[in-house]
């Protein structure tokens, strides 16, 4: 069952909700979390969503909509990031905000992830970051 799971994209219910998608089915789920012997069969939808490059063109995901990906991240660590020499003045996916904690919205599994990814990356001391067609990751 794990092979046929593999390079899934996922959103979340909330996103899918503020993108309006148009849901085009569903798909059975097998989940279980670390540790756990036992799968829990859940019923995902699943869309279609278009991400939008800095090149203004689209690139068409199949994903499916999940209730979350992962609990909140703290942010400190992202505005330390954000101010380390090699890292500053980059236009990054997700810029440093006032907020203390970000959701993640979408995962982009190996499906979809080379048509994301661009063959560049920037290292220093510190966290390393890699170009992409919507911004530095």
């Amino acid at each position: 069952m794990l092979a046929y799971y593999l390079n899934k994209s996922f959103i979340t219910e909330k996103f899918a909700c503020d993108l309006h998608v148009q849901r085009t089915g569903t798909m059975g789920l097998d989940i279980a979390a670390f540790g756990e012997m036992i799968d829990r069969l859940q019923h995902v939808d699943t869309t279609t969503i278009y991400l939008l490059t800095e090149q203004k063109t689209c690139i068409p995901f199949n994903v499916l909509i999940v209730s979350s990906i992962i609990a909140s991240i703290n942010t400190s660590l992202q505005h330390r990031a954000a101010s380390l020499p090699h890292l500053k003045n980059l236009q990054l996916t997700h810029p440093a905000t006032a907020n203390e904690q970000f959701d993640i919205l979408i995962l982009v599994d190996t499906d979809y992830y080379w048509n994301v990814i661009l063959d560049e990356g920037i290292r220093g001391d510190g966290p390393t970051t890699v170009k992409s067609k919507i911004g530095y990751i």
